[in-house]
């Protein structure tokens, strides 16, 4: 059965953008819908079909869904057979794969990806689709992602990152294109800055007009290596697409990054502070930490069920 659970956060919201730090918390809601309404089941399942054989997962096999948006990867992943958990910080875009989930075959859940509501060891696997990676502005908060992913993982579990190519990007970015969907016309401006590719996205209708921002740090192969070298998380493979071609830094259009879980101790992850601007309060999350630095027997904390309250 579905079970969709929300947390509260508060963000502050206006109709004329807002700073690449947390634009992830501003663009998608309904006009999302509207921008992206081409990427449509049809390639969802084409894209999961491609790679679920190289994630090697068992028939009974608990999958996460990680950044999971309107829910057109973890449907398809379902519909293969596998227990699925779909994540995402969207209300919006959980409401939508709600509504897709005719049959209830996936939970859904709302929570940020640095910070999820699973107690260790949760999932044979996580898959993260469609470039919901690098949308923080620093290294340490991307890195935090993949802290998670690790710790949510069983040994040996595997682990899927569907990333754009950033020198495809950087040698094939379209500065400005138009078009209309319905009475709603839609203007979207590409720019690499800093590192980041960034597209701005100002939509026009009888509402008035509104302005949205994308942003995306533009990390390599190597970055990637670099992130989890400290990590018991390997890639064991790179592809140039969902149907398993092998990746070419100057030719293939997409980074589809899959890899392993090593067999390791406990993780232990000691609670950081979160920046006033990250709008997720911790006090409102009921999730198991992980052992306990400070605990010298080596046995950690009690796990408890993971569940938002």
């Amino acid at each position: 059965m579905a079970i969709l659970f929300f947390f509260r956060y508060y963000v502050f919201i206006t109709n004329k953008g807002c700073a690449c730090l947390a634009w992830y918390e501003h663009s998608f809601g309904e006009d999302y819908l509207i921008v992206y309404k081409h990427r449509d089941m049809q390639g969802a399942a084409l894209e999961v079909s491609g790679m679920l054989s190289k994630l090697a997962l068992q028939p009974s096999a608990e999958v996460l869904d990680l950044c999971c948006g309107m829910g057109r990867h973890a449907l398809t992943i379902a519909e293969h057979g596998f227990a699925v958990t779909g994540l995402d910080l969207s209300d919006v875009l959980l409401q939508q794969a709600l509504a897709f989930d005719v049959a209830q075959n996936v939970r859904w859940l709302n929570g940020d990806m640095r910070e999820l509501p699973f107690a260790d060891r949760s999932f044979d696997a996580v898959v993260n689709f469609f470039t919901s990676f690098g949308y923080f502005s620093d290294d340490a908060q991307n890195k935090q992602v993949l802290l998670e992913i690790e710790r949510v993982l069983r040994d040996e579990g595997a682990f899927l990152i569907d990333f754009l190519n950033p020198h495809y990007v950087q040698r094939n970015l379209v500065p400005f294109s138009e078009r209309t969907e319905g009475e709603l016309a839609i203007r979207e401006y590409r720019t690499i800055e800093d590192g980041f590719v960034k597209k701005n996205i100002v939509l026009a209708d009888a509402r008035g007009e509104r302005r949205y921002e994308e942003c995306v740090r533009l990390y390599e192969a190597a970055d990637f290596r670099r992130l989890l070298s400290d990590t018991s998380l390997t890639i064991e493979a790179i592809y140039g697409d969902s149907t398993g071609v092998p990746y070419e830094p100057q030719a293939s259009k997409r980074m589809i990054l899959v890899g392993q879980k090593r067999a390791s101790m406990p993780v232990c992850r000691p609670t950081t502070d979160r920046n006033e601007s990250d709008n997720v309060p911790n006090d409102f999350i009921s999730v198991d930490q992980g052992p306990n630095c400070n605990d010298k027997t080596g046995k950690g904390v009690a796990d408890n069920n993971g569940c938002i309250h």
